[in-house]
C-alpha cells in the first residue's frame, strides 16, 4: 500500500470519527427531556405556577453546596431520591457598586425579598411524582442532616402532574 494511501485513510478517519462521534452522542440525548418548573416562593411557601417539558440534558452542576441555598430532592412514586440539586436562595438578591467614596472599589448589599418567581431545571424522570425543596440550614440542629452533613429544613413539597402524553 503506499504512503499516499495510507495518509489519506487517516485524514479520513481524523475528519470522520469526530462527526460520528457527535451523531452518536446527539442520538443518544434525544430520549433525553428537562422539565422547567415555574415556582413562586411566598412567605417560606413553595408553589408550582407552571411546567414545561423540552428536549435536552441538564449540564453537571459545577456549585458548591452553601447555607441559605436550596437543596432540591426529585422523589419517585415508591419513595426514592432519583435526583438532587442546589440552586441559590431566590428571595436574596445580590447586587455589588461602586463604591462613591472609594472609586474603583466595589460595595456590595444582599436584598432579602419577601416572595420571588424562579424557574429551575431537573431532568424529566418518568417515575419522579413530587419534588422536595430543602433550605441549607447552618443553624438546624444535625439531627436533620443530609449525606454532606448539611442541615436542612423542608421549605415545601411540588407534586409533578406532567401529562403522560408528554413523557
Amino acid at each position: 500500500m503506499s504512503t499516499y494511501r495510507k495518509f489519506t485513510k487517516v485524514v479520513c478517519g481524523v475528519v470522520l470519527l469526530p462527526g460520528l462521534l457527535l451523531s452518536l452522542n446527539a442520538a443518544g440525548s434525544q430520549d433525553e427531556q428537562i422539565l422547567f418548573l415555574h415556582l413562586k416562593i411566598t412567605n417560606g411557601v413553595v408553589r408550582l405556577v407552571d411546567s414545561n417539558i423540552v428536549p435536552g440534558r441538564l449540564k453537571p452542576a459545577v456549585s458548591a453546596e452553601k447555607p441559605g441555598d436550596l437543596y432540591l430532592e426529585l422523589i419517585s412514586t415508591n419513595r426514592l431520591t432519583v435526583w438532587t440539586g442546589v440552586v441559590p436562595d431566590p428571595l436574596v438578591r445580590r447586587y455589588e457598586y461602586e463604591d462613591p467614596d472609594h472609586p474603583g472599589q466595589l460595595k456590595v448589599k444582599e436584598v432579602k425579598l419577601d416572595q420571588a418567581d424562579f424557574t429551575i431545571r431537573v431532568p424529566e424522570r418518568g417515575e419522579a411524582r413530587q419534588l422536595n425543596i430543602y433550605r441549607m440550614d447552618p443553624s438546624a440542629d444535625k439531627s436533620a442532616t443530609d449525606v454532606s452533613g448539611q442541615a436542612r429544613a423542608l421549605l415545601g413539597t411540588v407534586e409533578l402532574h406532567v401529562p403522560e402524553a408528554i413523557r
